[in-house]
């Protein structure tokens, strides 16, 4: 790698131009197109090599549900082909930027560290480590705290012998949950929600896909608040900054109606929980103000 980075000039999208470069080296080093997980790791890791250097290479990024991850809007010459559900391939589309020849010092690190970091994630595990690398440094201890607990579940699925699985989840999951970070305890209710379904999901022996799909509703919901906040983003454009707080109320509802839906679904008449039984009382409550509008414009019909 390059020492430090001299003069550049504020003009140049650095941005695409790494973009290129990476995908560029992966078709050679490789043979084939990168994965999205990879590019956006790349990116990620190239900015804070830059940052800490001093100089910020204007990536539009955020903190998601994968992990620190590229912000696409405004990327056009960024093509993602979602053909194989598993599998993103990410491709580079317009002309090759002119800056490759002209020595800039931030365009030569960024090729550096390109072919550096596809000799070092290129494995059959280097996805999963470089996401490793980017939540080393995430901004709060719970979103690596979670992240355990999704892993957990998510190898649990493939897992037919997993001994003492109730208490190892409820350990990983106890241990997120209190580092649940202060700055979102406007949401303190729909923590004390997930928490009192997930508990109960796991004490009535609910199934590991069901489990896991309950981890994931919860983390979901979680990420829409995370990107906004003031920590989990940088370069991302004040109008798709509007459009995420536009989702919001949405995705909330959304959030509201699928958990209690949980509750109702994964119950047990043998389990008992006062935070359980008002929400069931609330779906309750709301389906029948539901069916009473309903009937209401039927009748009007």
């Amino acid at each position: 790698m390059n020492g430090g980075i001299g003069m550049k000039d504020d003009d140049v999208d650095y941005v695409r131009i790494a973009s290129y470069i990476f995908i560029r080296d992966h078709f050679d080093i490789c043979g084939r197109a990168p994965s999205g997980v990879l590019y956006n790791k790349y990116m990620t890791l190239l900015n804070r090599k830059l940052a800490s250097q001093g100089h910020d290479m204007g990536l539009p990024h955020c903190w998601y549900r994968w992990g620190d991850e590229v912000v696409r809007y405004g990327m056009s010459y960024i093509g993602w082909n979602h053909d194989d559900p598993r599998f993103t391939e990410v491709s580079y589309c317009g002309a090759i930027p002119g800056e490759l020849a002209d020595g800039d010092p931030i365009v030569s690190f960024s090729e550096d560290f390109s072919k550096e970091f596809i000799g070092k994630y290129k494995g059959p595990e280097g996805a999963e480590m470089a996401i490793d690398e980017v939540y080393s440094d995430a901004p709060y201890t719970f979103q690596n705290d979670y992240r355990r607990l999704r892993e957990a579940l998510r190898i649990s699925l493939r897992s037919v012998g997993f001994s003492n699985f109730k208490d190892y989840i409820l350990s990983i999951f106890d241990s997120a949950m209190a580092s649940f970070p202060e700055e979102f305890g406007f949401l303190w209710k729909q923590k004390e929600e997930y928490e009192a379904v997930f508990r109960m999901a796991v004490e009535c022996d609910s199934s590991r896909e069901d489990l896991f799909e309950l981890s994931e509703c919860f983390w979901f919901f979680f990420c829409y608040h995370l990107r906004l906040d003031d920590r989990c983003h940088e370069n991302v454009k004040r109008s798709t900054l509007d459009v995420w707080w536009d989702m919001v109320p949405l995705e909330d509802s959304r959030y509201h109606q699928n958990i209690r839906t949980y509750a109702f679904l994964l119950r047990s008449d043998s389990y008992s929980d006062p935070v359980i039984d008002r929400m069931l009382r609330e779906r309750e409550e709301s389906l029948s103000n539901a069916e009473s509008i309903l009937s209401r414009l039927s009748d009007v019909i």
